[in-house]
C-alpha cells in the first residue's frame, strides 16, 4: 500500500477494516501467536517503522516462538513546502510551519523477565521532538511485548531474589545496566542467574551546529546612514533540550556621510489681489521652502513674483502743484503797496482728478501813511442848492490839491454851507448796503447763496420807491461723489473639485456704480471648499511566471507572485491577494527514502531594509533501520534589503498670525515645519504655510485740508472791523474717518477807536 497516495485519511479506513476482519484471520498461523500492546495503535507515525516479525515457527518439540502481529502504522505525509521545518525556536514562532511528532528507532528486546513457565520481553522507543503548530502528533505507544520462556520450569529450581541493577552504561540515548540472582536450590535445568537490561531511553540532547558568518551584504543607503547585514544558517537544529541556535544575522551601521539634500519648494500660492484700482498696480505671489538645500544639494529656486495688474485702467491724476515762491518786493516804501509770489503746476489733473489752483498770491505791504502837508485851492463860487424843497443846502468847496497824513500839515475844511430851499420835498427810499453772501445751501450738485439789505429811510413825499431788498446766486455745482449700491449675493458656485482642495465663488450684481470718488463695489468673494484628500485605489504589478514545481512527483506546487506598486489610502479599492499557487507534478512517485525537491522561495518577511526568505523540502520516506540521514530541509537567504520609504511628517498647523492690516484687507498666515522628510520614494510633504484674508473693511479716510490762506483786508480802518480766511478740502473723510473741519474763520481787526476830526 502507498501510504503516501493514500495519505492519513486513507490510512484511517485501513485500521478500520484490520479490526473488523481481525477475528477471520486467526485462522493463519502467523497471526495465532500470543501478541500483546502496552496501549492501542493510534493514527500517528513513527520512524522506527512496523515491528519486524520473527521467522515463522517450524515444527518441533518446543512451543513456537511467538511473532508480533504486524500493526500497520500509517507513513508520515511527506511534508510539504507550506509545512517547513524551522531551525529555530524564534523562527518557528515567527514563521508558524506545522511540524510532526518525531520519535526514536525502536530499542532492542529487554532479556525476558522470566527464565520458564511464561514470561515477558519489550522494547521500548522515545521521543525525539514534540509536534508543534498543529504538526501530526505522537504515537501513544511508547512501548511494545511479547512473551517468552513459556517452557515449565524445573520444580526444584528455586532462586533468591534479584539484586539491585548495576549503573546505567550511558546517561542517555538507551544503555544497559545488570542484575543478578542465586540459587537457592535446584540442579542444573535453572535459568541464568544474570540478566542484562535496557535503560535510559530518553534520547540524548543534539546541539545546535550553525554555518560560518557569510559576507557583509551591500550598504542599505550610499549616505546619511545605512545598514548593512551578515547572516549564518542552521546546520544542526537544536533537539531534545539542548540550548537553542545562537542569533543568524547581525546587522552594523555604514556609509554614515551626509546625503546631499536638494531645495524642495511647494506649490505657488495663488496671486494676490492687486494693490491699485488703476493702472501702475502689482499683485504678488509665494511659495515656501519644505526643505532647505544642505550637504551641496540643489539651492532653491526664487520664493516671490510680482506682475503689474489692472493696467487697461486709467488712474485719476490730481493736481500736484509746486510750492510757493517767497513773497516779492513791496511796490511802494509806504501809503500801501503790494507783494505777490507764485507757484507752479508739476502735474495737471487728468481723467476727473482734483483739478488745480491759482499759480498767483498776493498781499498788502507797507500800508503805513506817508507824511503829506495839507495843500487846499482857493474857494470855488456856491453851488445849487443842495434841495429843491424841504430845506436844503448850498456850499462852496476848495479842493484839497495835497491831503495832510503820516503827520503832515493837517487841511482847514473844505466845505462850507448855507440852508436854503427850506420848503417840504419829496423823501425817496434809502436802503443799506448789501450783507455778506451767506454760506451754501448744498456741499455738492449746486446749491444756492443769499444776501440781504435793509430800508434806511422810506420813501416819502412822492420819492422814488425802494429797489430789492435780497438777491441769491448759485454756488458749489461740483457732482456730489456716489457709492456703490450691491445687489444680494447669488449661491456659492460648485467646487471645481470633488476632493483635494477646490474652490467655489458667489457674485452680486451692480445696482448704481460707484461715481465721484464713492465708496467702490466688491461683485466676488471666494474660498476653499471639499478639502478631504482624494480616495487612492491599490495599483498592482502583473503577475511574474509561475515557479518551478516543488516537487518532481507526487502532487507539488508552483506559485506566482505580483508587487503592489502603489499603497491604497484615503478609503481607496484594497490590495488583492500577492501571490496564489496551484497543484503539479501530481503523477505518483517510487517509494524511495528520499527528500522532495526545494519549495518554492517563501515571501520575504520584511518589505523593505532587510529580511529573509525561506525554502523548505519535506521528507517524502523518513529513513529507516539505519538508512542514511536526511540533508538540511531549510535554507534561507537575504531579501528586500533596498531602504524602506519614509512618510513625510508634519507638525501641527501654529495658530493664524495677526492680521498684517487693520483695514482695506489684509492677510494672516500660519505655518508647520517638517520633522520628519521623505526619502526613498515615500509620501512628499504638504505645504507648510497658508494664509486666508482679513479685516476686508474698508478703512476710515481721514479729511486731509489745505493751509490757511493769509487773513483778507480789514473791512474797517478803525472802530473795529473783521477780516477772514479760508482753506480748501482735497480729501473728503469716509469710512467713519476724522471729519473735515471749518473752511473758513473771522477775527476781529482795527478795534482802535476812530478819531474825529
Amino acid at each position: 500500500i502507498n501510504a503516501e497516495y493514500m495519505g492519513i485519511d486513507g490510512m484511517k479506513g485501513l485500521l478500520l477494516l484490520l479490526v473488523l476482519i481481525g477475528p477471520s484471520l486467526q485462522q493463519f498461523p502467523i497471526y495465532n501467536a500470543p501478541f500483546t500492546a502496552s496501549k492501542s495503535v493510534s493514527k500517528g507515525g513513527s520512524k522506527g517503522g512496523t515491528p519486524s516479525p520473527s521467522p515463522t515457527p517450524s515444527p518441533s518439540p518446543l512451543p513456537p516462538v511467538p511473532v508480533p502481529v504486524p500493526v500497520p502504522v500509517p507513513v508520515p505525509s511527506p511534508v510539504t513546502p507550506s509545512q517547513p521545518t524551522i531551525p529555530s525556536p524564534s523562527q518557528k514562532q515567527k514563521m508558524e510551519v506545522p511540524i510532526d511528532c518525531e520519535l526514536s528507532e525502536w530499542g532492542a528486546w529487554k532479556a525476558c523477565d522470566r527464565t520458564c513457565g511464561g514470561g515477558k520481553r519489550t522494547r521500548e522507543r522515545g521521543v525525539i521532538g514534540e509536534a508543534e503548530f498543529g504538526g501530526a502528533p505522537c504515537d501513544p505507544i511508547m512501548s511494545q511485548e511479547l512473551p517468552c520462556n513459556t517452557q515449565a520450569c524445573p520444580v526444584s529450581c528455586v532462586f533468591g531474589d534479584w539484586t539491585q541493577p548495576s549503573p546505567c552504561s550511558v546517561t542517555c540515548g538507551l544503555g544497559t545496566q545488570r542484575r543478578t540472582r542465586t540459587v537457592v536450590s535446584g540442579g542444573a535445568t535453572c535459568g541464568p542467574t544474570e540478566e542484562t537490561l535496557a535503560c535510559n531511553s530518553v534520547a540524548c540532547p543534539i546541539p545546535c551546529v550553525v554555518s560560518s558568518w557569510g559576507p557583509w551584504s551591500a550598504c542599505s543607503l550610499t549616505c546619511g546612514g545605512g545598514i548593512t547585514k551578515r547572516s549564518r544558517t542552521v546546520v544542526q537544529i537544536a533537539q531534545n533540550g539542548a540550548p537553542a541556535c545562537p542569533a543568524l544575522e547581525e546587522t552594523t551601521t555604514c556609509n554614515t556621510i551626509s546625503c546631499a539634500v536638494d531645495c524642495e519648494l511647494s506649490e505657488w500660492a495663488s496671486w494676490t489681489k492687486c494693490d491699485k484700482t488703476c493702472a501702475g498696480g502689482r499683485t504678488y505671489r509665494e511659495r515656501a521652502v519644505m526643505t532647505e538645500a544642505s550637504d551641496g544639494g540643489a539651492p532653491c529656486a526664487e520664493t516671490k513674483q510680482s506682475k503689474s495688474c489692472n493696467d487697461n485702467i486709467l488712474c485719476k491724476v490730481d493736481c500736484v502743484m509746486g510750492t510757493w515762491s517767497s513773497w516779492g518786493e513791496c511796490d511802494k516804501t509806504c501809503g500801501g503797496g503790494s507783494s505777490t509770489r507764485t507757484r507752479t503746476i508739476v502735474t495737471d489733473a487728468a481723467n476727473g482728478g482734483i483739478a488745480c489752483g491759482g499759480t498767483l498770491d498776493s498781499r498788502s505791504c507797507n500800508t503805513q501813511p506817508c507824511p503829506v502837508d495839507c495843500e487846499m485851492s482857493e474857494w470855488a463860487a456856491w453851488q445849487a442848492c443842495s434841495k429843491s424843497c424841504g430845506g436844503g443846502v448850498r456850499e462852496r468847496t476848495r479842493e484839497i490839491i495835497t491831503a495832510s497824513a503820516n503827520g503832515g500839515i493837517s487841511c482847514d475844511t473844505t466845505k462850507v454851507s448855507a440852508a436854503c430851499n427850506t420848503q417840504p420835498c419829496a423823501i425817496d427810499c434809502v436802503v443799506s448796503d448789501w450783507s455778506n453772501w451767506s454760506a451754501c445751501d448744498a456741499t455738492c450738485n449746486g446749491g444756492i447763496s443769499r444776501r440781504t439789505r435793509t430800508v434806511r429811510t422810506p420813501p416819502q413825499f412822492g420819492g422814488i420807491a425802494c429797489p430789492d431788498l435780497a438777491q441769491t446766486q448759485s454756488c458749489n455745482t461740483n457732482p456730489c461723489p456716489i457709492d456703490c449700491v450691491v445687489g444680494s449675493w447669488t449661491e456659492w458656485s460648485f467646487c471645481d473639485k470633488t476632493c483635494g482642495g477646490g474652490s467655489q465663488s458667489h457674485t452680486r450684481p451692480v445696482i448704481v456704480a460707484a461715481q465721484n470718488g464713492g465708496a467702490e463695489c466688491i461683485t466676488k468673494e471666494s474660498r476653499l471648499c471639499n478639502e478631504l484628500s482624494c480616495p487612492i485605489d491599490c495599483v498592482m504589478s502583473a503577475w511574474t511566471t509561475w515557479s518551478e514545481c516543488d516537487a518532481s512527483c507526487g502532487g507539488g506546487q508552483r506559485t506566482r507572485t505580483r508587487t503592489i506598486t502603489v499603497e491604497p489610502a484615503f478609503t481607496g479599492a484594497p490590495c488583492l491577494a500577492t501571490s496564489e499557487s496551484e497543484k503539479c507534478n501530481t503523477l505518483p512517485c517510487a517509494v524511495d527514502c528520499e527528500v522532495t525537491e526545494w519549495a518554492s522561495w517563501t515571501p520575504c518577511n520584511e518589505k523593505c531594509g532587510g529580511g529573509k526568505s525561506y525554502r523548505t523540502r519535506g521528507v517524502a520516506v523518513e529513513p529507516q533501520n539505519g538508512g542514511e540521514p536526511c540533508p538540511e530541509t531549510v535554507k534561507s537567504v537575504l531579501c528586500n534589503t533596498q531602504p524602506c520609504p519614509v512618510d513625510c511628517v508634519m507638525s501641527d498647523w501654529t495658530l493664524w498670525s495677526s492680521c498684517d492690516k487693520t483695514c482695506g484687507g489684509g492677510l494672516q498666515t500660519r505655518t508647520r515645519t517638517v520633522t520628519v522628510a521623505s526619502a526613498n520614494g515615500g509620501a512628499g510633504c504638504a505645504s507648510t504655510q497658508e494664509s486666508k484674508p482679513c479685516n476686508v473693511s474698508p478703512c476710515p479716510v481721514d479729511c486731509v485740508f489745505s493751509a490757511w490762506t493769509e487773513w483778507s483786508e480789514c473791512d474797517k480802518t478803525c472802530g473795529g472791523g473783521s477780516r477772514s480766511r479760508s482753506r480748501t478740502i482735497s480729501v473728503e473723510s469716509a469710512f467713519g474717518g476724522i471729519p473735515c473741519p471749518a473752511t473758513s474763520e473771522t477775527g476781529d481787526c482795527n478795534v482802535n477807536p476812530c478819531t474825529l476830526r
